[in-house]
């Protein structure tokens, strides 16, 4: 007979534990997000969005930033539809318009403002595995 065990010190029963509330990783993970939403308006896209047709004389010469409403819009959406809940969390803009320029129209090019980049994927991954492993 052959007996085989592991021994964990807890750590598999806290792991469980954190994954009962994700919401601190959660947050800390839409935090980044947000953050890669700033750098993308920054850098004027990643990769870069089309630019202007037309330049306004006096107005910014970066595709939709023309006002910093679009760019100062987006939050972790607790008081439009959820927020964190469960095993996920929400981020986005309460303004009607942000999807024709995230996606596209007609007579608007798509300039996606909500794209991860891999480094925003990693960091993210990070914050979860911390959040669950952290201190173990």
């Amino acid at each position: 007979m052959i007996t085989i065990s592991i021994e964990t010190d807890g750590t598999l029963s806290l792991i469980s534990e954190r994954l009962q509330n994700l919401t601190p990783a959660l947050e800390k993970a839409a935090g980044i997000a947000l953050e890669a939403i700033r750098k993308n308006f920054e850098a004027g896209g990643r990769p870069k969005w089309p630019p202007l047709k037309i330049n306004k004389k006096g107005l910014s010469h970066m595709p939709l930033i023309e006002t910093g409403r679009l760019l100062h819009s987006f939050r972790l959406l607790h008081s439009f539809i959820g927020g964190v809940s469960g095993n996920e969390a929400i981020i986005g803009t309460p303004l009607s318009y942000a999807r024709f320029h995230e996606e596209g129209t007609e007579h608007i090019p798509a300039r996606p403002f909500m794209d991860l980049q891999p480094e925003d994927v990693r960091n993210i991954e990070g914050a979860i595995t911390n959040y669950l492993i952290g201190g173990l």
